[in-house]
């Protein structure tokens, strides 16, 4: 019988201690990445909006806004033709804008890695964005595309890099092809215009499609302050 009570009670302290061990893991795992949560700002836009023209920012709809101190996930609407997703990137302050490559893979999700966050954008079409609680970024970029997609440099600036292209999924990745954020369409493919620009300390992705999904975003980016 005391054999048995003893055996019992280490069953039930290893128990026991795998739960111990697991409320400290998610305690840890809050503390480590509380920093990097995203709240939803309410600010009209204001934030990321000096990337635009003068001219349009009264007119531009901020249809979704969040971030935190050094990350921000902005998205508008401008005249019911052309959406911009923007994502303010503190953490990709060390990226090289000529350190920026291209990499083909047959399925985005399969090379996605940690816990991500998702949240689906308006516009036409629906967008899917995923991205890594906590960034872990060096000094390379690495556009992650999938099969039937297509991507190309079309203009190569001091303090931006502009590429045109035809998209189903994309995801944004560091030197080990770890995706840090996903870009995935409700119809595809669509023509993307993505305008990387680091000025003033910071880092930014533009994402621009035109509502009419077929349609170069070319004429979108005179919208934009690209100096």
């Amino acid at each position: 019988m005391k054999k048995k009570i003893s055996i019992k009670a280490i069953v039930i302290g290893i128990v026991i201690s795998i739960i111990l061990y697991s409320i400290l893991e998610i305690i840890m795992y809050s503390i480590r990445t509380a920093p990097c949560d995203m709240e939803l700002v309410f600010d009209s836009g204001k934030r990321c909006n000096h990337l635009f023209q003068d001219s349009i920012r009264d007119e531009l709809n901020c249809i979704y806004s969040a971030g935190n101190s050094s990350v921000a996930n902005y998205a508008y609407l401008f005249n019911d033709k052309y959406r911009f997703v923007v994502w303010e990137l503190g953490d990709f302050n060390n990226v090289n804008l000529n350190n920026i490559r291209i990499n083909r893979v047959h399925d985005i999700g399969k090379i996605q890695t940690k816990v991500f966050n998702e949240v689906k954008v308006g516009g036409r079409p629906t967008i899917s964005i995923q991205d890594r609680i906590c960034f872990s970024m060096d000094s390379v970029l690495i556009f992650n595309l999938s099969d039937g997609s297509n991507l190309s440099l079309f203009s190569s600036k001091v303090n931006n890099r502009i590429y045109l292209g035809s998209i189903n999924d994309l995801g944004i990745a560091n030197n080990k092809y770890e995706n840090q954020i996903t870009f995935t369409f409700s119809i595809i493919p669509v023509n993307c215009g993505l305008v990387i620009i680091k000025k003033s300390g910071t880092f930014y992705i533009v994402l621009v499609n035109s509502f009419n999904f077929q349609d170069s975003p070319i004429e979108a980016l005179k919208y934009l302050k690209l100096e």
